[in-house]
């Protein structure tokens, strides 16, 4: 089942462009969008990657960039309602990664919508979903003892996503000191993790740039 199936109701209010609608297909897809834009894709007979963002900010501006293709007049009206949303959003999301990569220089093959279809994505395995999920929980755990400083520093670098200069400024201290409370954060869930099973720590805290 996805958001539309069965629902003209949603279906017509989506087209229109109702608020609340809008606002909920964001929320019901904007994982997926993000997981694309995390992971990237390939394109096996072009033999073309797409490599995943892996700068917050910019993943944070494409995801906006994705949904104001998406909720724009002709691709709400675009959207027929016979086949599932997801597939028809992630190709508008891949169509916007291709671009950015021929912008910035990276790819210089000519990739029609029509090619997006089937492209094999970069997605997580359900093992790798699942795994995440555990390393996410585990991580938020070991982040409730921390204290009042690490977490503020865990806040502002990976909730954030600032960069270390602009951690120090906001909390008043040196760069060096930021980088030292960051290490004894990434020491310490280190240890956490491994105390509960292989891991890896730095794809579970995604920080800003330094």
């Amino acid at each position: 089942m996805t958001y539309f199936d069965d629902r003209r109701d949603r279906l017509d209010a989506f087209r229109r462009g109702d608020r609340a609608v809008l606002a909920e297909v964001f929320e019901v897809y904007v994982d997926a969008v993000t997981q694309v834009l995390q992971c990237g894709f390939r394109i096996e007979h072009k033999q073309l990657t797409v490599r995943g963002i892996d700068d917050v900010e910019k993943e944070q501006e494409l995801t906006q960039e994705v949904f104001l293709r998406a909720f724009s007049e002709k691709a709400r009206l675009g959207f027929d309602g016979l086949r599932p949303y997801r597939p028809y959003l992630l190709q508008i999301t891949r169509n916007l990664m291709i671009d950015e990569a021929r912008r910035a220089g990276l790819i210089q093959a000519i990739v029609s919508a029509s090619e997006l279809e089937d492209v094999a994505s970069l997605e997580p395995s359900a093992d790798e979903v699942l795994e995440w999920r555990r390393l996410s929980e585990a991580t938020a755990e070991y982040c409730r003892g921390l204290n009042a400083q690490l977490a503020e520093i865990v806040r502002l670098r990976f909730d954030l996503g600032l960069s270390q200069r602009d951690v120090a400024k906001q909390m008043n201290v040196s760069r060096r000191q930021v980088r030292t409370w960051e290490e004894a954060v990434r020491d310490g869930l280190t240890e956490f993790l491994e105390s509960r099973g292989p891991s890896a720590p730095s794809t579970v805290l995604k920080e800003g740039a330094s």
